[in-house]
This record gives structure tokens, sequence and C-alpha cells, in this order.
């Protein structure tokens, strides 16, 4: 279904046709199915994905992203390739402070192929390009060594690790924070 902001990702012989899509009601049932899929992998990391999973919880927080989308304070993305929703990138963006929070996720069939840098790092030049926000962080589960290549991959700085900061389903996880300033 066509969207009204798509993105294209730096061409990969692998992923030609890889771009970012503006997660609207009609990605909802397509996240849902992904996120299901997904969800051994994502309850390790993310505390989101202990709560329960249901298409209408989907569709409430693709309606509330679109709403922050709209008030300049979320950019939803979705990773689209071959014609298939298969992961999520998406930004938080405080208007107060000029910067952004990013984060993302993948379906584990597509992991491995580059699709994650490219869309994080469209994802950092959207953000200063056309948001002109002053700093991009992440914030990552210092159990999660995957993060800590992209970030580096990314140019971000690890800035620290905050001790026990985030409840990640029954355990206690540290949190590195990582961020890289716009140019200039």
């Amino acid at each position: 279904m066509p969207t009204p902001l798509s993105i294209p990702l730096p061409g990969r012989p692998a992923d030609p046709d890889a771009t970012l899509v503006l997660r609207e009601m009609w990605t909802a049932p397509a996240m849902h199915r992904l996120t299901v899929a997904n969800l051994d992998r994502l309850r390790a990391f993310e505390h989101w994905a202990h709560a329960e999973q249901t298409l209408r919880s989907q569709q409430a927080y693709t309606r509330q992203q679109l709403l922050d989308w709209v008030d300049g304070r979320a950019v939803p993305f979705a990773i689209e390739c071959g014609g298939e929703l298969v992961g999520s990138v998406g930004a938080r963006i405080d208007r107060w402070d000029n910067t952004a929070e990013i984060g993302c996720w993948i379906d584990a069939a597509h992991e491995g192929r580059g699709l994650v840098l490219r869309a994080m790092r469209r994802m950092v030049e959207h953000l200063f390009d056309d948001h002109l926000v002053a700093r991009v962080e992440a914030r990552t589960s210092a159990h999660n060594p995957r993060t800590r290549v992209l970030n580096e991959r990314l140019g971000m700085v690890h800035e620290g690790t905050l001790r026990n900061a985030s409840q990640v389903g029954t355990e206690r996880h540290d949190v590195a924070v990582w961020s890289v300033l716009r140019p200039g």
C-alpha cells in the first residue's frame, strides 16, 4: 500500500529496494505479525516486548505515533524490503532540548544484511537535515553486544552506562548511552 512518506535507503545488491516508510494504520497488522514472530528475541532486551502484543495494542501504538509525528515529537518508520515490512526504526524528538532518541529492531530473517545500519544512518541524516536536531542519542541495553557494534558504526560516542536503569521482564539491565552530534 502506498504511503505519503517513503525514504529510499542507499543501495546494496542484496536489498536494492529497501526503504523507510511511515508507520501508518495500514502497517499495523503486518507490524503486529512481525512483532509476535520476533518476541523471543525482542524480550531479551526490550521492556515493551514483555507487554501483551495484540493487534489492538499495535493499532493504538501506531495511532499515537502518528499523532506525535504530526506534532513533530516522533518519526515512526518501518523498514520495508522487497515489498514487505521487516523491521522498525523510530525516533522521539524533544523540541525543548532539540534532541532525538532513536531505536530500532529487525526480523531475525533479515538480520546481518546491513539493513539496520542503513536504516539508522538514514534516520540520523533525516533528523539532522529535516528536523534540525542538534543531537541524536541511543539508549540501549548494555547486555546487547550487537547494539554496541551498530552504534560504533554509526559514529556514535559511548557517553556512559546507567547502572540497573531499565526493567526488562524480571531482570534489571544497565543502559548504555550513545550519541552523535549534528555536524558543523
